[in-house]
């Protein structure tokens, strides 16, 4: 009986076929020899060891992986290992490759691209502000001023002649 894909036989006279190596795979049966190779990078082998499959969308291994699991979020993305990788909402951003949460933007800062891999965010210009909403900066209100990288409403100040709360409604 000859080998099944994945499997070799490297002696004579044993009925035993030797199992590739995780991490590997063999797509033809009847192998002699450990023809076995290793899974390429952004790659994982079956469970059979007959052939690699692709991490999912927006992952990245290593070559030689050898389950789903070794396949981690890429940069810009987060998700469980060999799981669904989404991209960072606008406003977050992560730099490195794996499971960890996107990292919001610094309080008066903002960036308004989904998936960013870097720490791209800008701070906001005068007269606006972000606090919550990282996404975009918010004008202050009506006749009022703040410097740049304003962080909160409060930060908005009445303009001269005006006069109000912090952050409020200037008349």
């Amino acid at each position: 009986m000859a080998c099944a894909e994945g499997k070799y036989k490297a002696t004579n006279g044993s009925d035993v076929c030797t199992v590739c190596a995780a991490g590997k795979h063999l797509p033809s049966a009847a192998a002699a020899t450990d023809a076995c190779q290793s899974c390429s990078a952004h790659h994982y082998s079956s469970a059979n060891r007959s052939m690699c499959l692709p991490c999912p969308a927006n992952a990245v291994s290593a070559e030689g992986s050898s389950a789903v699991e070794d396949c981690k979020c890429d940069v810009g993305y987060t998700g469980p290992g060999g799981g669904e990788c989404v991209a960072c909402v606008e406003g977050k951003y992560k730099a490195t490759n794996g499971s960890d949460a996107c990292t919001e933007c610094a309080a008066g800062k903002h960036l308004p691209s989904a998936g960013a891999a870097t720490d791209a965010c800008q701070s906001c210009g005068a007269n606006r502000y972000s606090s919550t909403n990282r996404s975009a900066c918010l004008p202050c209100p009506s006749n009022a001023v703040s410097a740049g990288g304003s962080s909160a409403v409060e930060d908005c100040k009445c303009d001269l002649g005006f006069t109000g709360p912090d952050g409020g409604v200037c008349v």
